[in-house]
């Protein structure tokens, strides 16, 4: 049955490395290049931070685009694959399971951001075969660099409450340190201000359509 495992947390996260591998490494790469960027163009720790996500966005989509494991604009749409959309936003699809990778919103599961998100983000504890599911990749970036978990959600937050989950689980293997960039380069406070300044990325070729913001 092809949902059965990623509805279990003990297994979710076996599936999707199963599903996508290289996804990891790939996260763990875009740190390691936006902290290099950032340390050569941006000279203030808080304009780091302020800058930093968009970065990771940017360059984690160049990266799944080097392993093969994005699909591009006019490709046909398959049964299992990772899409861009706009602002690099990114969606994942294994047949039934529909996963979105979203940035930790203050350490919870982001709001639901349209109705559409939020059907489905309303989801029992399946015991039997659903016609889709719907998960969450959750990404932070810490002083240790990427961290990675799989939730699973039960109904979309409101105004003053976060998104409710079965479970949520972490990514077994620890991203590399930022720390291999050299001994300055990990970036801190990524929470302060991120809505200050507005940075110019990289041109890259990978289309805008057909995905959501992460």
């Amino acid at each position: 049955m092809i949902t059965q495992g990623w509805m279990d947390p003990e297994k979710a996260v076996e599936q999707f490395n199963e599903a996508f591998p290289g996804f990891q490494e790939a996260a763990e790469a875009a740190v390691t290049r936006t902290t290099a960027q950032l340390n050569k163009s941006v000279t203030t720790k808080k304009r780091q931070a302020q800058a930093f996500a968009d970065f990771f966005r940017f360059y984690l989509v160049d990266e799944l685009t080097l392993r093969g494991l994005l699909a591009l604009d006019g490709d046909d749409k398959e049964a299992v694959e990772i899409r861009a959309g706009v602002r690099n936003g990114l969606a994942a699809r294994h047949h039934a399971v529909h996963i979105r990778i979203l940035r930790v919103d203050n350490g919870e599961v982001p709001r639901a951001s349209s109705r559409s998100r939020a059907r489905a983000y309303t989801q029992p504890l399946f015991d039997v075969e659903p016609r889709q599911l719907t998960l969450v990749l959750l990404w932070d970036i810490t002083a240790k660099g990427v961290e990675l978990e799989l939730a699973y959600p039960k109904a979309p937050g409101k105004k003053f409450t976060p998104t409710a989950v079965h479970w949520r689980v972490p990514f077994a293997h620890p991203a590399e340190s930022l720390d291999k960039v050299g001994a300055d380069s990990a970036v801190v406070d990524l929470t302060a201000g991120q809505d200050l300044d507005v940075y110019a990325l990289p041109k890259q070729d990978v289309g805008e359509e057909g995905g959501e913001s992460s």
